[in-house]
């Protein structure tokens, strides 16, 4: 595994939005077999669409996402869209709610707790 390194920002403005409660499985496990992940389709987000939501990414976000290092080879520009892995999509998708179910979790857990 690739060392740890921080959590790139446009990844983080992603966060700042209320992310839906992950499935289960998750959307990469449900279609992440050794053929899709070998022969991969692509979101594609068109430039000037800024608020446009393809399956939990905005066009704005996928835009930002284009110098992410950890996205690299799976991200390309290609004018006037952006596409992107179907697998890093479903990733980068299931992380969002995943962290937002981790939120949930931390404020049910704050509000169980007395206080003075």
């Amino acid at each position: 595994m690739a060392e740890m390194t921080a959590i790139p920002q446009p990844i983080l403005d992603m966060l700042k939005v209320v992310w839906q409660p992950g499935s289960v499985p998750s959307t990469f496990e449900s279609v992440a077999d050794d053929e899709r992940l070998k022969n991969p389709s692509f979101y594609h987000h068109g430039k000037n669409q800024g608020d446009y939501d393809n399956n939990g990414i905005l066009a704005s976000d996928a835009n930002a996402l284009l110098n992410a290092s950890e996205l690299e080879g799976l991200i390309k520009d290609n004018g006037d869209s952006i596409a992107m892995n179907e697998h890093a999509h479903h990733a980068l998708t299931d992380f969002c709610s995943e962290v937002y179910d981790s939120w949930r979790k931390l404020q049910g857990i704050l509000e169980s707790i007395p206080r003075k």
